[in-house]
């Protein structure tokens, strides 16, 4: 079940949902009287109202509700209801007992039980480093956008420190707290996230429209997933291949490596213009942004502030524009790289674009991926990393498991370790690839043999 049903021969979105009730398995529920005390938080249920939340239902539950306690809230095709909003016919992904998914889930509650876990989210642990990581994003910040260090080089250094501690930031406490995994107090989650964008960029209800919504639901599907930056450059053979392609793994580093600018402005242009001229309706790709309350729209709009403010401080406080601008572009340089990195090498190597996942261009799923299990297309799109090193695994916030995280997004990182092995042993058995490269560094290198491919070929053939 895709979050965003589309037209099959338009793959425009289909608006025959009723904005009122959540869709599960086909059909409406309607759970207002839970909200409030739903465990995970309000924000977190109500992000599934007026779609088809399925695979978000799935994959934020490891353990699933009783379907005796679904049933309760099943909305009934009576009065003034109709069978056009009561049920959603949307074939995508399947969830049966038996498939690799179910089976995985199972097991992964096994592994918790075994282990006397209370809940799967990060800890106290998890916040000393978080507040940490701010103490060093503020101090070498302060040091580096408004002093003047008698030792240029100083200066220069705290910029790198700068930049490190915003993009460890983001993928870290930033990351979890955006799929409910940071901590197990709803309001705490709320605030860390919202804090947190306030510091490195974007907004709360965007990233959560374009990364949880679009991306780990429908992961490498186009239109609804645009992670893929088409047409800058092309990864997806669906995807028409333009002169300038041929040349994608040369000048796209360049991109990356000052990745944070066009991407906080982009999504602040795209908010301005939904909350000025589009009736307040904001949208990344196809995918509605979540907005519900007045503090939703304050959120983002301190998120938007806070962060130019920040970005204009070296202008402000440093003695020279020369000066200002070399600070401004170190620290740029310093929390793109890594943070943009982290997420080409996690789907955009040949193994997972090479599977017929990403066949819909003009189409809302292919006919190879029709009713495929949910969890045997996230096996199929995503790609491990460094499995087992330790430093790597905390650097990259759990990303390097993206696999683990991609099938088990609300539990934390701290887990996909042992959750790997379980993954592993799964899907060598429902004869599912896992794929993983021994290095960080090996993952960049068939990112880049990837551009290179994709960007001289229209339809490569792969072995």
């Amino acid at each position: 079940m895709s979050t965003v049903p589309l037209d099959r021969k338009s793959s425009e979105p289909l608006n025959n949902l009723d904005a009122r009730y959540w869709y599960l398995y086909g059909e409406a529920h309607d759970f207002s009287d839970f909200i409030s005390r739903h465990p995970g938080g309000q924000q977190a249920i109500c992000l599934g109202r007026g779609r088809d939340c399925t695979a978000l239902f799935e994959s934020y539950h490891t353990r699933l509700p009783s379907k005796e306690l679904l049933s309760k809230y099943k909305v009934k095709p009576t009065g003034a209801a109709t069978s056009n909003n009561v049920y959603c016919n949307n074939d995508t992904f399947t969830f049966n007992e038996e498939d690799f998914y179910h089976t995985l889930k199972r097991r992964a509650v096994q592994y918790f039980e075994r282990n006397n876990y209370q809940h799967t989210k990060g800890g106290c642990n998890e916040i000393f480093w978080w507040i940490v990581n701010v103490l060093v994003f503020v101090v070498s910040g302060y040091f580096s956008f408004c002093m003047v260090v008698p030792i240029p080089f100083v200066s220069a250094v705290c910029a790198i420190i700068w930049g490190v501690s915003k993009s460890l930031m983001v993928i870290r406490s930033t990351h979890g707290a955006s799929h409910y995994a940071f901590s197990n107090f709803p309001r705490f989650n709320r605030f860390v996230y919202w804090f947190n964008m306030c510091l490195v960029g974007d907004t709360p209800q965007q990233w959560t429209a374009k990364h949880v919504l679009a991306h780990h639901i429908d992961t490498n599907i186009t239109p609804i997933d645009d992670d893929t930056m088409y047409p800058i450059k092309r990864v997806l053979s669906s995807y028409d291949r333009y002169w300038y392609h041929a040349y994608q793994h040369v000048y796209i580093w360049f991109l990356y490596f000052f990745v944070y600018l066009p991407w906080t402005i982009s999504h602040n242009i795209k908010f301005i213009y939904g909350a000025l001229f589009n009736h307040g309706k904001i949208y990344e790709s196809v995918v509605e942004c979540y907005y519900n309350s007045l503090l939703d729209y304050l959120e983002s709009v301190s998120c938007i502030i806070v962060t130019h403010c920040i970005r204009l401080l070296p202008f402000f406080c440093l003695p020279t524009w020369t000066h200002a601008i070399i600070i401004a572009l170190i620290a740029e340089f310093s929390s793109s790289v890594w943070f943009s990195l982290q997420f080409a090498v996690n789907h955009e190597v040949l193994e997972t674009v090479d599977n017929g996942s990403a066949g819909h261009h003009n189409v809302t799923f292919s006919d190879k991926n029709k009713n495929r299990d949910f969890g045997a297309h996230q096996m199929i799109t995503s790609h491990n990393y460094s499995v087992g090193f330790w430093p790597t695994l905390h650097l990259s916030g759990g990303l390097n498991y993206q696999i683990e995280h991609h099938l088990f997004p609300s539990v934390h990182y701290k887990h996909y370790p042992e959750l790997g092995k379980i993954v592993e042993s799964t899907a060598k058995e429902f004869n599912l690839p896992y794929t993983k490269s021994s290095s960080f560094m090996q993952g960049v290198w068939r990112h880049c043999k990837l551009l290179y491919i994709m960007g001289n070929n229209d339809k490569p053939l792969i072995q």
